[in-house]
């Protein structure tokens, strides 16, 4: 996993396939006090799907790289352009889990020229963020991992995978996650994400208790041409829940791009 340095901050990425500059790139963008493992059911379809190159990047503050994270989605969209343009990245398709879906809402507004596609996943244009998740994270960050790791997933979810989670977070950043759950909190692009003109891919999950599906059908509704497809019996990490089922709809997507 090379590390790059991103306007001061260590940055951390993996090039899932073999980059080839001619081809557009798929960028992964992870959620709130997540890193790069959020994806690792998705890093073996990329392997294998020559189409497009597939880079997942630890967003500042997270995973491996360095920093406290962001307080504004706007903040974290602007550090996404300046990793874009150190990597020479071009017609970029973002692929976004929840505050990842947030930031690729706003660089897809901001940099439109820059974006050939979005796929949205258990996300929205305004989704705030319960009083009782900062209370949680202010009181004890143990408290707010327990809590994530059952509201994260249906009650099928394995549960190595779910303590394989609870642990994740529990190395998290406590800062960066409090930032993060600022920015979520103060996110609102309700009025603008109807100028979003590429074509583009929501997900939703039925028992997504986070990002209930309602505010995934106000985008297909606010996105022109946009597609809607909802995972059934599955929660708000549906590409860990539902890697299958995700990944297939992941390659209808792009197939036709």
């Amino acid at each position: 996993m090379p590390l790059i340095n991103v306007d001061g901050i260590k940055t951390n990425y993996i090039t899932i396939s073999e980059f080839q500059k001619s081809l557009p790139t798929v960028i992964l963008l992870h959620g709130a006090c997540q890193s790069i493992w959020c994806w690792k059911f998705q890093t073996t379809f990329f392997e294998n799907y020559k189409r497009f190159n597939s880079i997942a990047v630890d967003l500042p503050g997270h995973g491996k790289s360095s920093g406290d994270g962001f307080s504004s989605i706007n903040e974290y969209s602007d550090f996404l352009n300046s990793f874009i343009q150190h990597l020479g990245l071009e017609d970029i398709i973002l692929l976004g889990h929840s505050m990842g879906g947030r930031i690729s809402q706003v660089f897809a507004l901001d940099y439109p020229e820059k974006v050939a596609g979005c796929i949205l996943v258990g996300t929205g244009a305004r989704l705030k963020v319960t009083q009782s998740t900062f209370n949680l994270i202010e009181k004890g960050f143990k408290s707010f991992a327990g809590v994530a790791s059952k509201n994260s997933f249906s009650n099928n979810f394995p549960e190595e995978l779910r303590e394989e989670f609870y642990n994740k977070l529990m190395n998290a950043n406590k800062t960066s996650c409090m930032n993060d759950m600022i920015a979520c909190n103060e996110f609102d692009v309700e009025d603008d994400v109807s100028k979003i003109e590429i074509p583009s891919l929501i997900i939703a999950a039925e028992n997504d208790i986070l990002a209930p599906v309602k505010y995934s059908r106000k985008l297909n509704e606010s996105i022109k041409g946009s597609r809607l497809d909802i995972l059934g019996d599955s929660g708000h990490f549906m590409m860990l829940e539902k890697p299958d089922e995700f990944n297939s709809l992941l390659k209808e997507f792009l197939d036709i791009l």
